[in-house]
């Protein structure tokens, strides 16, 4: 059986940055000099911040004491000796984590100006970022070419019929759910009863072409099939057709939506998923609910995609197609990042600097231990540098490199990832900042 690691990262981030010196004491409100630099004052820690177009400082935040829930030595796991390493810069040095929430500066919004889809800060309010549970509704679309049936059929080596596949699916995502989020978030997906199941009255419209939408073709069939139907009962909608004769290869498709307008839902809009075949693919159904219902961006390029394969082999930076389920990564696994989008990572499991010369950090990724995950470096506005633990080999871990670059837009590589991993005793040097790890074990680096 795997054993879940930590990772422990021992990165020393060596640049000379210099913070220019204040000569009064900090107050809210007060003109500053330079974006981002931070001093202390009467207990609170200070940050230059850009309000309107002037320079002043913040409301501060308390620096806490060492008894406080952010000591580093009440985060630590007490029987692992690199999370206790005494040379870890203590959480008091480091910059204030709101620097890091980086600002979502896409050039994409929707037509009422709500940021969908997007990797940063603030998150759309019909986002399910904290949230402990949400539920979903499953409606199956019979199609008169097309059937969606409970009537069992060959499918290989077994009889099945859709509503077995949805039944099967429907177990493996919630359980996936609960993985991915360290048991923090429940998912319950209820099936619309066969008495209620949408049965169109014409063939199937939706085109199983990579990168044509197939959602106006849906609103066409609301309009004119189901115009009274309700959608303020559940958070998000799955639409699925059966899987017919469709065979392996057959042209099948996926695609949600989030916050889309509607006009038969008192909130105004609607968060779904669509799917035309391959509905027993949990990676798939896993994929489009990131969308859905967190408003996680495509991190796989839409051209690569569209040529048939979005993943980029041979080259050393790439769109994260090893990482996260988002790029279409061959496991259900997440970036921290995105991690932290969605409000499954606490405050004290990230770690913010921005104009330390030089800082010490142990990160794991073992999601049931309470030690930081993630290290975070605001390059600019809208830009961030991010480091976290991967598995190298069952016993060892390494650094994964990763930049969030949110005037990126959507399908052209807003997050790029370094392919192979800092290991123990090596370096790399990457957007002015140099990583080394130190240490490390089957717990982190």
């Amino acid at each position: 059986m795997r054993k879940w690691g930590a990772l422990a990262i021992g990165g020393v981030l060596l640049i000379t940055l210099a913070t220019p010196v204040n000569a009064a004491a900090p107050k809210a409100g007060a003109p500053c000099s330079k974006k981002n630099s931070t001093a202390t004052s009467a207990g609170k820690k200070y940050t230059c911040i850009l309000s309107g177009k002037k320079l002043v400082w913040d409301k501060g935040v308390a620096i806490p004491k060492p008894n406080s829930d952010v000591d580093t030595s009440k985060q630590a796991d007490p029987k692992n000796l690199l999370a206790n390493d005494s040379r870890i810069t203590p959480f008091i040095k480091l910059t204030n984590l709101d620097i890091c929430k980086t600002e979502d500066v896409t050039p994409e919004v929707l037509v009422d100006g709500t940021i969908a889809h997007h990797n940063g800060f603030p998150r759309p309010v019909q986002s399910f970022r904290g949230m402990k549970s949400a539920k979903v509704l499953v409606i199956p679309l019979s199609f008169n070419d097309l059937p969606f049936s409970d009537v069992k059929v060959q499918r290989g080596p077994v009889m099945t019929s859709d509503v077995d596949l949805i039944s099967e699916a429907i177990t493996g995502v919630i359980a996936r759910y609960k993985k991915l989020s360290n048991q923090k978030f429940d998912l319950k997906i209820d099936v619309l009863p066969k008495s209620k199941w949408w049965v169109i009255d014409s063939n199937n419209p939706f085109s199983g072409t990579w990168g044509v939408n197939n959602f106006p073709k849906l609103h066409e069939i609301i309009d004119k099939y189901q115009r009274d139907f309700n959608f303020d009962e559940y958070d998000s909608y799955a639409f699925i057709t059966g899987n017919g004769t469709l065979k392996l290869g057959d042209p099948t498709s996926a695609q949600a939506t989030f916050a889309e307008k509607v006009t038969n839902s008192k909130s105004g809009y609607i968060s779904a998923l669509l799917m035309f075949g391959s509905i027993e693919s949990q990676s798939i159904w896993v994929h489009e609910l990131g969308h859905s219902l967190f408003s996680l961006e495509d991190l796989y390029l839409f051209s690569q995609a569209a040529s048939g394969d979005p993943r980029i082999k041979g080259l050393d930076l790439t769109v994260p197609v090893k990482w996260d389920l988002m790029a279409e990564a061959p496991r259900d696994d997440l970036l921290q990042w995105n991690r932290f989008l969605i409000g499954w990572l606490s405050d004290s499991e990230i770690r913010c600097i921005n104009e330390q010369s030089s800082s010490i950090h142990y990160l794991t990724d073992n999601l049931q231990s309470t030690s930081p995950k993630l290290l975070t470096i605001n390059l600019a506005p809208g830009v961030t540098l991010a480091a976290e633990a991967r598995s190298y080999t069952q016993k060892s871990k390494g650094l994964l490199l990763y930049t969030i670059n949110t005037y990126v837009a959507h399908g052209q590589g807003p997050i790029l990832s370094q392919n192979t991993l800092v290991l123990k005793g090596g370096s790399k040097s990457w957007n002015g900042w140099k990583f080394q790890v130190l240490e490390s074990d089957e717990n982190g680096l």
